[in-house]
């Protein structure tokens, strides 16, 4: 303890004396008091300073993670770069990402970086799924993990590893704004997707629609082209046809005329299944006439193939659309005989089994593989091969027996051997 000089302007009693030494006491302890704050207020700037540098490169960070994960679409490449910043930044030892599933599928699998707390596994995974249902951050130890939302739907987790304790909520802040940039580029990617498969499947259709156009347009030329050849040469005045080529010429204007109806018929007929507007009006059928008669109808129209058939003696009548089974049989048939080679044989077959009858129509063609099998019911589906190929046709005729068949509360299966044959089959309620 020290002395302070006071200078007293003029002679102070004997008696004044305890004052001033009161107040030279006062202003030691107020000096002295000054320091102390001083010094208090100097350790909280340091300590300040330290927490504004720490934040601004939590920010600093967060604004190149944001870059990082707004710059690209691979997602885990950038997943696992934006990762290891926030490790380093953060000073975790261990971070995983569970699996993050989008509404059109995985689209990261799970992401593991560093080093997991040995033999935790298991209390890793169990925090995440808890916090994943409790869709809040959950912290235990040095363990933090917190749901990945997107548009308030849980689609992931977020697991990390501290590797000490220091100012530990201050960085569970960053890490939680971190997942939040997680979940906005899920989203973004999300999107990204959607908007990929949208285009890819408005140029499919695109491309569907021009082949369409092109088979119809395809499908139509050619039976109208024969027609107009014989009506031209009907018509020419320099000519003069005999009754029996008149004859001749007529049935084959017939026979493209009835090709190019069916054309229409089964392009009504999908179109017609696809809005749920096609209906069967039952009627009392004697399905023994109605398949006899469409058999002798394909024999006329391809002489060139062997058409036979084998059906019960006595008359069969069941409950059934005459116009739509006669649809069934033709395009069974027309499809028999464009993949059986020339001279090759066609067999329908009908028996009854139970409170069923069985229609089976089999051909001596080039059979379908195993794997087209499962899609030739599908509608505009032909078999990549070289005779599907040069063969005309839609490729709807199959779906349109299914649909007719099922209407009649039937169903329609087939058996096939590469290169031997396929025979095809249907059942209806007698």
């Amino acid at each position: 303890m020290g002395w302070i000089a006071v200078k007293l302007p003029i002679m102070l009693p004997i008696v004044a004396m305890p004052f001033v030494l009161i107040l030279v006491y006062v202003c030691q302890k107020e000096r002295r008091f000054t320091k102390q704050r001083l010094a208090r207020d100097l350790t909280d700037i340091r300590r300040l300073e330290k927490e504004l540098l720490h934040l601004n490169d939590q920010l600093v960070s967060l604004n190149t993670l944001s870059k990082c994960l707004a710059g690209s679409t691979e997602l885990r490449p950038t997943m696992e770069t934006a990762v290891s910043e926030l490790m380093t930044t953060l000073k975790l030892s261990y971070c995983q990402i569970n699996s993050v599933v989008s509404e059109s599928g995985e689209l990261l699998p799970t992401l593991r970086l560093g080093n997991p707390p040995l033999g935790e596994p298991e209390m890793l995974e169990l925090l995440a799924c808890e916090a994943e249902q409790s869709q809040a951050p959950l912290l235990k130890g040095l363990v933090v993990a917190l749901p990945i939302r997107v548009l308030d739907r849980t689609v992931g987790s977020m697991v990390a590893v501290f590797e000490d304790d220091s100012v530990i909520e201050k960085r569970l802040k960053v890490v939680e704004t971190f997942t939040q940039q997680v979940a906005a580029v899920l989203y973004a990617v999300t999107l990204l997707h959607k908007e990929r498969e949208t285009t890819e499947r408005m140029t499919e259709l695109s491309r569907l629609r021009g082949d369409f156009v092109a088979m119809v347009s395809h499908e139509l030329r050619t039976p109208l082209t024969c027609i107009k050849g014989f009506v031209d040469t009907l018509l020419r005045p320099d000519m003069h046809w005999k009754a029996e080529d008149q004859a001749e010429f007529l049935q084959s204007i017939k026979v493209s005329t009835e090709q190019a109806l069916k054309v229409v018929e089964d392009l009504l007929a999908v179109q017609q299944a696809e809005y749920s507007t096609l209906s069967i009006h039952r009627e009392p059928l004697d399905l023994i006439l109605l398949v006899e008669e469409a058999c002798r109808r394909a024999q006329s129209i391809s002489p060139n193939h062997a058409i036979r058939w084998s059906v019960p003696s006595q008359h069969l009548v069941i409950p059934a659309d005459a116009t739509r089974l006669t649809q069934v049989m033709d395009n069974l048939l027309s499809n028999a005989i464009k993949y059986s080679p020339l001279g090759g044989d066609v067999m329908v077959k009908v028996k009854c089994q139970g409170g069923w009858v069985e229609v089976s129509v089999a051909d001596t063609g080039i059979g379908i593989e195993p794997e087209h099998q499962v899609l030739i019911f599908e509608k505009f589906f032909r078999a990549d091969n070289t005779v599907a190929r040069r063969t005309e046709g839609l490729g709807l005729g199959l779906s349109i027996v299914q649909t007719m068949v099922a209407l009649h509360g039937g169903r329609v299966w087939l058996t096939s051997t590469p290169n031997k044959g396929s025979t095809f089959y249907f059942t209806l309620p007698s």
